[in-house]
C-alpha cells in the first residue's frame, strides 16, 4: 500500500527536484586542490633559497674625475677584494675633443685675463 502523496506525477516532481540540486551542488561546489605527493623516507634535510637580494649602502663614497669621459665597464665582481694602490676600480676612455669655434676661444682669452686681474690684486694686497 502507497502513501498517498507518492503518486505517479508527484514522484517525478520529487525525482526533477533532486536532480536539480545534485547539479546545482556539482556546479557550486569548490573544485578539488592540486597536491603534490611523495613518499617519505629518512635523509639529510636539504634547503635553498633562490631569491633577489637587495643593497644597503653604509658609506656613500662620491668618486669624481678631473676629465670628462666614458667610463669603461668596471672588472670587479661584488665582494672582490680591494687593495690600496693596486686595484683598478674604474678605467675612464677620455672623450674626442671638439674644435674650438672662436666664442669658446674668445671667452677663454677673456677668463685668462681676468684671472690674471685677480692674481694681479691680490699680490697688491700682500
Amino acid at each position: 500500500m502507497h502513501p498517498r502523496f507518492l503518486t505517479g506525477p508527484r514522484i517525478t516532481g520529487v525525482l526533477i527536484l533532486v536532480a536539480l540540486a545534485l547539479a546545482a551542488w556539482f556546479i557550486l561546489r569548490k573544485p578539488a586542490l592540486e597536491v603534490d605527493s611523495a613518499t617519505v623516507i629518512r635523509g639529510p634535510m636539504t634547503v635553498r633559497i633562490s631569491d633577489l637580494g637587495e643593497t644597503r649602502v653604509h658609506d656613500l663614497f662620491t668618486v669624481s674625475a678631473p676629465v670628462t669621459g666614458q667610463l669603461l665597464r668596471v672588472p670587479l665582481k661584488p665582494g672582490a677584494g680591494v687593495v690600496r694602490g693596486q686595484t683598478v676600480l674604474a678605467e675612464i676612455r677620455p672623450i674626442t675633443p671638439d674644435p674650438v669655434d672662436p666664442r669658446t676661444y674668445a671667452q677663454t682669452l677673456e677668463q685668462i685675463a681676468a684671472l690674471d686681474a685677480r692674481v694681479a690684486v691680490a699680490q697688491a694686497q700682500v
